[in-house]
């Protein structure tokens, strides 16, 4: 029997049936959990949108729901919370991202709507776990053929290449990896922006992982 006694509110649900969690209180499901995440979302306090965001994420990892129209009604919103003050914030938009494009369907949603110049910018957030979450949103992006030339087509080469003296070896791994897909469809591209010059260094680095990365990225370029 749940003790009733030991639920509490939340801003909105975790929705989802293998998340469902009988110690909270559930808010909406089916079709108003759209619209409760949205309105909360948009909400003036911080912890309201931070876990409208979080819901959403647990909501978008059905590839159906990421697919549907109501999910539509909350991209304008989710993109605009890219640039919110809140580094959590931010972090929690950008594994919703990550979520999404887990997916074959989320990442085809993830190109219909656009999503490329937000996750690009995240790359250059001043927080280190918002620029990983984005590097990790990408690194599943390239996935998909349509992805990865959607990404390139929206100038993710430069932007990768210059990143790559700025991050920690962790991120580098993903960045590179995002990197070697992107020069195997404008290679020409990578060279223009100095990727040999800004990659071979990495031979030197003291990572197996990042060094064997940026040796494939390097054979990709010449």
């Amino acid at each position: 029997m749940v003790d009733h006694s030991q639920r509490r509110k939340t801003a909105v649900t975790a929705i989802g049936g293998y998340v469902l969690n009988p110690k909270k209180h559930n808010l909406s499901f089916g079709r108003w959990a759209i619209p409760v995440m949205a309105k909360k979302m948009q909400s003036s306090e911080i912890n309201e949108r931070r876990r409208a965001v979080q819901s959403l994420c647990d909501f978008v990892f059905d590839s159906r729901r990421v697919a549907s129209k109501e999910f539509t009604s909350v991209v304008p919103i989710l993109k605009d919370l890219c640039e919110d003050p809140d580094s959590k914030l931010r972090l929690n938009v950008a594994k919703c991202l990550g979520a999404v494009t887990a997916t074959p369907a989320g990442r085809r949603a993830f190109d219909n709507h656009g999503f490329y110049d937000e996750t690009l910018n995240l790359l250059k957030d001043e927080d280190e776990e918002v620029r990983h979450a984005a590097n990790i949103v990408l690194q599943r992006l390239v996935i998909s053929p349509i992805g990865a030339e959607g990404l390139v087509e929206a100038g993710a080469i430069p932007v990768l290449i210059e990143r790559i003296s700025r991050e920690p070896d962790y991120i580098l791994e993903v960045l590179l990896q995002t990197l070697h897909i992107c020069c195997l469809i404008d290679p020409e591209s990578a060279v223009d922006h100095k990727g040999l010059e800004t990659v071979i260094p990495l031979l030197k680095n003291s990572s197996e992982s990042v060094r064997a990365r940026a040796a494939t990225v390097i054979k990709d370029l010449t």
